[in-house]
C-alpha cells in the first residue's frame, strides 16, 4: 500500500483556485517522484470556498474545507491501494485563516490520531487579523468593510462575537487551550511568508506576527536590506542608521541583492498603461470615474453579502448544523459557564449561613459608606469583554495602529515556533499578490514571488 502526504492549500478572499496554480506547480515539480520510504506527495487546491462564498465567515469556510479533505481523503483510499499517513496546509491570505479553523475541525474530529501532521504554511495572511494605520483610506475601510463583507468582515476586523462568551472569532483561534492552538501546535514545521512592505491588504505586522514593524519607514529612514542569494526577494538582514537626518523623503529603499540583480518596472493597475491620446482622456474622465468605480464596487460587495446572507440561512437549517464546530464549542462553553456560576452560588449560600448576623450588619453599614467606589470596582472587565474591540489603541513606533486584543493575540501565536520570512519587492504597486505570483499571465512582474515559492517548497518536510 503507497503512503500519501496530502496537502491541502486554500485560496484568499474573492479568490479561486487558479490563484494558487503556481503554488501548486512549484511544490509538484519539488516532490514529483516518491521519496525513499516510497511516500508520494498529493495536492489538493481547494475548490469549496471560492468568489462570494468567502463572504461566508472563517468558520463556515473552514468547516467546508474540512469536508472536502475528508471526502478526498475518502476518495484516494477507496481503492485500498493508497493511504494517506501524512498531511500538511498552506493558505494564502483568508485561506490562511480558513486553514486554521480546518485544523481545528479536525483535531476536534481526533483526525491527527491516526495522520501525522507535517507543515503549515500561511502567505500573506492576517493572522491577528487586518490592522489600521492612520491614513484617511484605513479609517474608512474600518468603517465600512466590515458591514459589506457579511460574515467575514467583521471577524477579519475582530469585531464579532462568536463564542459564548463574547470573543471574537480571530481571539478564539489564537487561544493556548482551544483546539485551534493545540491543533496547530502538533505541526512539524510552522512557517509564514509576508512582504517586508508594500502589501496594501495585509501588511508585515499582522502576515508575520510582530508587534513592530522595521519597515515601516523604509523609504524615509535610511535603510538598506540585504536578500537571500538563492532566493532573491527573501530578506536576509537590514540595517537601519542611528544618529542620522532624516533623509529626503523621496528617497527610495536600497536593496543589496546578491544575485540576478534588477531594477523592475513598477507594477501599475492594467487600465493605466495608455497610449495617446486615450491617456488623455482618461484623466480627463478621472473625476467621473472614481466616484462610478467606487459605487459599482459597494454595489456588488453589497450584492454578493446578500447572497452569502441567504446561503447561511439554508445552511443553519440542514440537519449537521448542530454538529458544527462553532456550536459544538459554544455548547461546550456555556455548560462550563454554568457549572461555574453554580459553584460560586453553592459558595457563596455557605458563607453567608456561616456568617453572624453581627457581621452581615457591619458589612452592609460599610458597603453603604463607600457606595460609589464599589460601583466602580464592580465594572469588572468580564461584564464588558468583547464589547468595544475597535483597533484603537496605541501606536506602536513605526508601526501601524494596534488594539490590546491584537497585542494579546500576537504574544500568544508567538509560543508557537514559527519560522518567519519577509520578502522584499521594490516597484511593486501591491505585493499582496506577487508573493505568490498569484497573476502571473496578466503581470508578468509577479515571476519574482516565484523565488519566495521555491523557498517554500526546497524547505517543506515531505
Amino acid at each position: 500500500m503507497q503512503e500519501l502526504h496530502l496537502l491541502v492549500a486554500s485560496h484568499g478572499m474573492w479568490g479561486e483556485p487558479v490563484h494558487l496554480d503556481e503554488m501548486a506547480k512549484a511544490i509538484r515539480n519539488k516532490f514529483s517522484e516518491t521519496d525513499e520510504k516510497g511516500a508520494r506527495l498529493h495536492v489538493l487546491v481547494a475548490e469549496t470556498n471560492a468568489l462570494d462564498s468567502t463572504y461566508d465567515g472563517i468558520d463556515w469556510g473552514g468547516e467546508r474545507l474540512a469536508d472536502e479533505v475528508l471526502k478526498e481523503i475518502n476518495e484516494l483510499e477507496k481503492d485500498n491501494i493508497h493511504k494517506v499517513t501524512r498531511f500538511s496546509a498552506v493558505g494564502y491570505s483568508l485561506g490562511g485563516l480558513l486553514v486554521r479553523y480546518m485544523i481545528g475541525v479536525l483535531n476536534q474530529r481526533k483526525f491527527f490520531d491516526g495522520i501525522e501532521p507535517i507543515n503549515f504554511t500561511t502567505f500573506a495572511s492576517p493572522n491577528i487579523g487586518l490592522v489600521r494605520t492612520d491614513s484617511s483610506i484605513s479609517k474608512i475601510e474600518f468603517k465600512i468593510m466590515p458591514k459589506v463583507m457579511n460574515r467575514t468582515g467583521p471577524q477579519f476586523y475582530g469585531l464579532d462575537s462568536w463564542s459564548a462568551s463574547g470573543q471574537p472569532l480571530v481571539e478564539v483561534l489564537a487561544d493556548p487551550k482551544g483546539i485551534f492552538y493545540q491543533g496547530l501546535a502538533k505541526f512539524q514545521r510552522l512557517s509564514l511568508y509576508g512582504s517586508a512592505y508594500g502589501d496594501r491588504t495585509v501588511p508585515y505586522s499582522t502576515a508575520l506576527i510582530e508587534a513592530k514593524d522595521p519597515f515601516y519607514n523604509h523609504a524615509k529612514n535610511g535603510m538598506t536590506i540585504a536578500m537571500d542569494e538563492k532566493y532573491t526577494p527573501i530578506v536576509v538582514s537590514y540595517d537601519i542608521p542611528t544618529g542620522l537626518p532624516i533623509p529626503d523623503p523621496n528617497a527610495r529603499t536600497t536593496c543589496r541583492v546578491a544575485r540576478r540583480p534588477r531594477s523592475p518596472k513598477p507594477e501599475t493597475p492594467p487600465i493605466l498603461p495608455l497610449k495617446f491620446p486615450l491617456n488623455i482622456l482618461f484623466k480627463a474622465l478621472l473625476p467621473l470615474l472614481i466616484p462610478l468605480g467606487v459605487t459599482a464596487a459597494f454595489v456588488k460587495l453589497s450584492l454578493d453579502s446578500s447572497k452569502s446572507r441567504k446561503r447561511l440561512k439554508n445552511l443553519e437549517q440542514e440537519e449537521t448544523f448542530q454538529d458544527r464546530l462553532a456550536n459544538v464549542l459554544r455548547r461546550m462553553d456555556e455548560e462550563t459557564v454554568n457549572a461555574i456560576t453554580e459553584l460560586l452560588e453553592e459558595v457563596t449560600e455557605r458563607e453567608e449561613t456561616e456568617e453572624e448576623s453581627e457581621e452581615n450588619r457591619a458589612q452592609l453599614y460599610i458597603q453603604s459608606a463607600t457606595s460609589s467606589r464599589t460601583n466602580i470596582d464592580a465594572r469588572t472587565p468580564a461584564r464588558i469583554l468583547g464589547t468595544d474591540r475597535s483597533p484603537v489603541g496605541a501606536k506602536a513606533h513605526g508601526g501601524p495602529l494596534l488594539s490590546p486584543l491584537q497585542v494579546k493575540i500576537i504574544g500568544s501565536l508567538n509560543e508557537l515556533p514559527f519560522n518567519k520570512y519577509a520578502a522584499c519587492f521594490p516597484g511593486a504597486f501591491n505585493s499582496h499578490s506577487v508573493i505568490i505570483s498569484r497573476d502571473l499571465k496578466q503581470f508578468p512582474f509577479h515571476d519574482q514571488g516565484r523565488p519566495v515559492l521555491q523557498h517554500w517548497a526546497d524547505h517543506f518536510i515531505l
